[in-house]
């Protein structure tokens, strides 16, 4: 089958993995009821996928899934088995890592990506829109892009190579909240961009670089009104660091 639809399960199945379900052509979509598998997914061949659509899915720790495109559009999927995946695309519904996944890339353009496991793709991260929570630690080791619309910050973020941030509104909401600029890292604003307090003491963390290479909007952009958090920045390479915001601006 190669039609964009896909195919699968419908919602209200009952629909429980204990053996193996394997995608050998197109797309699989998997709806059903809410359910706890602790088979094995696959989709590896060239152009095959999986797709949540419906329901919550708990992916037990006997399981595994190995795919090379997995997207999540509406379900919630709860990972607390292998899981290994070439391309995560998610754009709405809840995605929970309680483990450590294996990912090439990752696309988050809404829904959420929760989880006390951490999260660190080899390859590039695009975040568009939707939201980042949990206490698991996201790592951009190979690029990420902050685009598109809203985005909201509520785990530890580490940017250890270069971030790009081009368009859309970006809010730190919650003690839990860090974005961190490690000293291999590179932010880059490409825009009047403001960084938007959602609540709580987030904190953004400089280490590398932060930088603002465009914009000219007379509003400027930068760090908004309200925020209560850290701003630590390393000089050059002396790494000599100074608090520059450590308060409550005055009202």
């Amino acid at each position: 089958g190669t039609g964009a639809g896909g195919g699968g399960i419908g919602s209200s199945i009952v629909f429980v993995n204990t053996g193996t379900v394997e995608v050998q052509s197109g797309k699989l979509n998997i709806g059903g009821a809410t359910a706890t598998h602790t088979g094995d997914f696959t989709a590896t061949d060239p152009g095959t996928s999986l797709n949540f659509s419906y329901a919550t899915h708990t992916l037990d720790a006997a399981g595994s899934l190995t795919a090379g495109l997995v997207t999540v559009m509406g379900a919630t999927v709860v990972v607390q088995g292998v899981f290994d995946a070439g391309d995560l695309q998610l754009s709405s519904g809840t995605t929970t890592f309680d483990v450590v996944p294996t990912l090439g890339t990752l696309e988050v353009s809404g829904g959420t990506l929760n989880g006390t496991g951490d999260v660190a793709p080899t390859g590039m991260i695009t975040w568009s829109g939707g939201t980042l929570s949990g206490t698991g630690r996201l790592t951009a080791n190979a690029g990420m892009s902050f685009t598109g619309g809203v985005k909201t910050l509520s785990k530890p973020l580490s940017l250890a190579s270069v971030g790009t941030w081009d368009a859309g509104n970006l809010s730190l909401t919650g003690s839990g909240a860090a974005l961190d600029v490690e000293p291999a890292g590179t932010f880059d604003l490409q825009g009047d961009m403001t960084f938007n307090w959602g609540g709580g003491s987030p904190q953004l963390n400089v280490k590398g670089l932060l930088k603002k290479s465009a914009g000219s909007g007379a509003g400027g952009g930068g760090i908004g009104k309200n925020q209560y958090q850290r701003l630590l920045i390393h000089e050059g390479k002396d790494f000599r660091s100074r608090t520059l915001v450590q308060r409550r601006p005055r009202r």
